[in-house]
């Protein structure tokens, strides 16, 4: 099995994006774009500036979320809740609208769309740290223990049940599983995002996740997780830059923010939507 990348969309700087068959939503620090597939690919279709109050860390994060239908959207960035409107598809006329406020609300976990098959339920939450580029570990509604800081979230079905992976910021991945944590080994290399695949391959899922971006060019790689240890389940996947973000697309691909170095300081994101293929 291998991770086989298929190229979306391009655009600088981008902070999370979330897509469907109708387009895609690509957030920045101070914009919102809009995509919508064509015959070559995807073409940019409208881009809304969005208003902010104060300065971001070094580093931010950010989240778009596909509400069910996939016309409305939330975007969450830090210290900051958008909410608003994509365009119709196929309607010209159709305008984007989106309305921001300052908020320290949690954010939500999961993939980028909420519809039937979500793999989370909306109301799982996680408070971000807008200093910084990581989650707090409080999150809501609230386990029976607390959590570490953490950079991402997913959930991990196991056995008929659901537990939640997370990377912490000190490198450790854990495996919240009913009332228990279980550290799981093997992962000294992995990147802070995490994004879990369906396959064909057999009953199980695995794990995406990028290299520890120490490298100037990174590689995306499919993990199990049989028990507490991850096991490579492909060769890595080279590419030509650093993965910035990861976000959870459908059950079977996620994708993967690459920067790309252009010589001279300067640089520009990539877009790839990575699924899964059996050998």
């Amino acid at each position: 099995m291998s991770p086989p990348e298929e190229r979306v969309s391009g655009q600088a700087v981008i902070l999370s994006l979330a897509g469907d068959e109708a387009g895609v939503v690509i957030l920045q620090a101070d914009s919102i774009s809009f995509y919508e597939p064509d015959a070559s690919g995807f073409i940019l279709v409208q881009t809304l500036a969005l208003s902010r109050n104060h300065a971001m860390s070094r580093d931010p994060r950010g989240r778009v979320i596909l509400h069910s239908g996939g016309q409305m959207f939330t975007a969450y960035l830090p210290g900051q809740q958008c909410e608003g409107m994509r365009p119709e598809h196929g309607n010209k006329q159709s305008t984007a609208s989106v309305q921001c406020r300052d908020s320290d609300d949690p954010w939500p976990l999961g993939r980028a769309s909420y519809t039937e098959n979500a793999l989370f339920p909306e109301n799982e939450r996680a408070f971000y740290n807008s200093a910084q580029n990581y989650f707090t570990g409080m999150v809501t509604p609230a386990l029976s223990f607390d959590l570490p800081p953490f950079f991402d979230a997913v959930e991990w079905p196991r056995g008929g049940g659901r537990a939640l992976l997370i990377h912490e910021t000190s490198g450790a991945v854990e495996l919240i599983e009913g009332k228990s944590r279980k550290t799981i080994s093997g992962v000294r290399d992995w990147g802070s995002d995490l994004a879990v695949l369906h396959t064909q391959c057999g009953v199980e899922p695995v794990v995406l996740v990028s290299a520890s971006g120490e490298a100037f060019k990174d590689s995306l790689r499919a993990y199990n997780i049989p028990a507490q240890e991850a096991v490579a389940a492909s060769a890595p996947l080279a590419l030509d830059g650093a993965v910035m973000s990861m976000t959870q697309w459908n059950e079977n691909s996620a994708a993967v923010v690459v920067r790309i170095d252009d010589g001279n300081g300067a640089s520009h994101d990539e877009v790839l939507r990575v699924s899964t293929l059996c050998s």
